[in-house]
């Protein structure tokens, strides 16, 4: 079982962020969450969720994050773990990650999550001040080189950090620049993320896709050809190499286990506000606020038809470099539906994106199909 944990306090919110967060919040919100997040996990321990019995709810990866999950204090990240310790079945190669944000960072914080985690994912966003005010991103590149020297020190045996490209005001220069630092961090994982217009971050302003600065000191227009040379580089100039549009790593075994699972429709069960669970045939998404979710409003149901359902982890799955073997899909889909899903690549790839599948063994977009992933999702969904 895969298991996603949203702890959703912030200092403050990011101005690209449209994930669900509570600003600022006092000791005693973060403990009525703790008591709630133990409740709802201590439910699940003997009676399973869902489509998912008892005996299949083992931890094969757990992802804590936000929000921003060291808001928490060292005493109410001890009780958080203490929870998960108490209520999850870690197989014994469980792969655990949490999300940092390193100018709310600490030793001693760190110290506490290194105890139960080998993943550590520190939010850089940019190495250039300048475009992190853009972003609305608080903390400075010391913190951000300390908390990589402390992950070192602590010898976390996967470290990532998060970048963005495509912000307002960036040259191709700029995110070489992040991308070479990067490669000389020492790491062992990259995520890069092209700044996107959505209508709930305080970027956004949803009339054509025009991005806000803060104080009205300028209005900007995402720039998709740039975005698209700024993709084109982040293997070369960062020595990692692409598993996923967005995501790259120094090995093969330094790829997110969780991700993956995820991405090839493996069951997940996340708690905490606005997180999400997936029972292999039904998703559920937890009420995206804080309040609602304390009083124990219970899940909206997202239910598809099995066909739908089938095709949405098809094409998610293509997002990534390796796609879909022969034997994983017959495996996955059934032979006959998988014959039917190569048909229909067959078919795009003939007629409306050519040269973009790669048919050797399975399914799997080109390099060059990647770029058009988007849209070729749009057509098998």
């Amino acid at each position: 079982m895969n298991y996603y944990i949203h702890v959703p306090f912030c200092r403050k919110k990011c101005d690209y962020c449209a994930f669900y967060s509570c600003e600022n919040a006092g000791s005693w919100l973060i403990e009525k969450y703790l008591r709630k997040l133990e409740q709802d996990l201590t439910g699940i321990k003997s009676a399973g969720i869902g489509g998912v019995p008892p005996e299949e709810m083992a931890a094969e990866t757990v992802f804590i994050g936000g929000g921003t999950p060291n808001y928490l204090s060292e005493k109410e990240l001890d009780n958080l773990f203490a929870i998960l310790e108490e209520n999850l079945c870690f197989l014994p190669e469980a792969e655990v990650t949490m999300e940092v944000n390193p100018a709310q960072l600490n030793y001693d914080k760190l110290a506490i999550i290194r105890r139960k985690v080998d993943r550590l994912s520190i939010g850089v966003q940019s190495f250039d001040a300048g475009l992190r005010r853009v972003l609305g991103r608080d903390g400075g590149n010391r913190e951000i080189y300390q908390a990589v020297e402390w992950a070192q020190k602590l010898e976390f045996p996967s470290v990532n950090l998060d970048l963005i490209y495509n912000i307002p005001g960036q040259t191709v220069a700029d995110f070489v620049r992040d991308l070479k630092t990067v490669s000389r961090a020492g790491v062992t994982h990259l995520s890069c993320y092209s700044l996107t217009n959505e209508e709930r971050h305080f970027l956004s302003e949803t009339d054509g896709g025009k991005l806000i600065e803060r104080e009205g000191r300028g209005k900007f227009k995402l720039d998709d050809d740039l975005a698209d040379e700024m993709w084109s580089l982040i293997e070369n100039e960062s020595g990692f190499r692409r598993y996923e549009i967005s995501n790259y790593a120094a090995d093969k075994k330094y790829r997110c286990k969780h991700n993956v699972n995820v991405w090839q429709g493996k069951k997940l069960l996340g708690f905490g506000p606005a997180a999400a669970s997936f029972d292999g045939i039904d998703r559920y998404s937890q009420a995206a606020d804080l309040e609602r979710w304390l009083n124990g409003e219970p899940p909206e149901t997202d239910r598809i038809s099995p066909e739908d359902r089938k095709n949405e982890i098809f094409a998610v799955n293509l997002r990534t470099v390796d796609g879909w073997s022969s034997d994983a899909g017959e495996k996955f889909f059934g032979s006959e539906y998988w014959t039917a899903l190569q048909r229909k690549c067959e078919k795009l790839d003939r007629k409306r994106f050519p040269g973009r599948f790669d048919f050797s063994d399975g399914i799997k977009l080109t390099e060059n199909g990647l770029r058009f992933w988007d849209d070729i999702a749009l057509e098998l969904i």
